[in-house]
């Protein structure tokens, strides 16, 4: 497997693995009707293309087909940068995907002082990310459906 930066011809399969993995890791958390009508449409389409343009966004592929996603923020001034989106393909998930991407981009950014995220509190991926070296702070907001999501940081 191999990471290198999205481009803007990877949109359709960037969002073919957002919406596989929600669709997978989210079911109970977040409503079926929700679940079972995402779809590629042409305001998918335009909202992720400007994400490509906007963050630093990676994939990781296998035999030229993109298993995982993730986009990254940062704040140079302060050494501080944002997983805000990580996503793996179902079938790809607990196969070392996004602890190869988390590893990635900590080593790319080792230079800044604090990687931080935000996921669900309780969620599928709060285990993952402690195991990545990363801790919850007392921080947390409402996300989509009024579902609680925490702050995790991690020192680098």
């Amino acid at each position: 497997m191999q990471i290198r930066k999205a481009t803007i011809n990877d949109v359709k399969n960037i969002i073919e693995v957002v919406q596989s993995s929600y669709k997978v890791s989210y079911r109970g958390y977040l409503p079926d009707e929700y679940l079972d009508n995402l779809a590629i449409t042409d305001d998918i389409l335009e909202k992720w293309c400007n994400y490509l343009q906007k963050y630093e966004c990676y994939v990781t592929h296998k035999q030229g087909e993109i298993v995982a996603f993730l986009m990254l923020d940062d704040n140079k001034a302060i050494k501080i940068f944002e997983i805000c989106i990580l996503y793996v393909k179902p079938e790809y998930q607990k196969k070392g995907v996004g602890s190869l991407m988390v590893d990635y981009v900590c080593k790319l950014k080792q230079k800044y002082k604090i990687c931080e995220l935000w996921t669900m509190k309780n969620g599928p991926s709060t285990a993952f990310y402690e195991k990545k070296g990363f801790t919850a702070t007392s921080e947390e907001k409402a996300w989509k459906f009024d579902i609680p999501i925490i702050k995790m940081i991690k020192r680098l």
